[in-house]
């Protein structure tokens, strides 16, 4: 925390990717919490495979309906979180309702240039174990076509893996 709240110019925001607690416990979530309190900009969190939803908005705050989604403004930039976890496997999933969100929610401001975050990264990594509980190729499909549609977002930001990767999906940079 020291380190990015000395940073010249400071952040906008911090976005943490997910798996904030290693078991979804509450007191992991306050000490979370805790941890990042003395940065003086928004923090933005994602559940991961490890985290607890309903214990996570407990803590950081609710995101939309049964799944951890929301919106935010990051001074000239639109932050949209979309929850990819399935509850007790480490693997992802963007099934059709959340497809739904993301699609209505990416129409509702076309003009804001958007980064889209979510937990498991939306292209194949490379490395096996990693991409096989990542999201299934027809869910990675479904994003790029939803990206072809939607040029507001400019870059996808994910955790999951763990370590640094880049990619493209739709032309557009992929960053873990």
């Amino acid at each position: 925390m020291r380190a990015v709240a000395a940073l010249d110019p400071p952040p906008g925001a911090v976005l943490v990717s997910g798996d904030i607690a290693e078991h979804g416990d509450a007191h992991e979530y306050e000490r979370a919490r805790e941890l990042l309190a003395p940065l003086s900009m928004p923090v933005h969190v994602l559940a991961g495979n490890l985290d607890d939803r309903d214990a996570l908005a407990a803590c950081f705050g609710s995101g939309a309906s049964d799944y951890y989604h929301y919106s935010a403004r990051c001074g000239p930039l639109r932050l949209v979180a979309c929850d990819t976890t399935r509850p007790g496997r480490d693997d992802g999933r963007m099934d059709p309702d959340r497809l739904a969100w993301l699609e209505a929610e990416l129409a509702a401001d076309r003009e804001t240039p958007t980064i889209l975050a979510m937990h498991h990264p939306p292209i194949a990594i490379g490395i096996r174990a990693m991409d096989e509980i990542g999201l299934p190729e027809p869910d990675r499909l479904a994003i790029a076509d939803l990206l072809a549609r939607n040029p507001q977002v400019r870059r996808v930001v994910a955790g999951h893996v763990h370590r640094t990767v880049f990619g493209q999906l739709d032309g557009r940079v992929v960053f873990t």
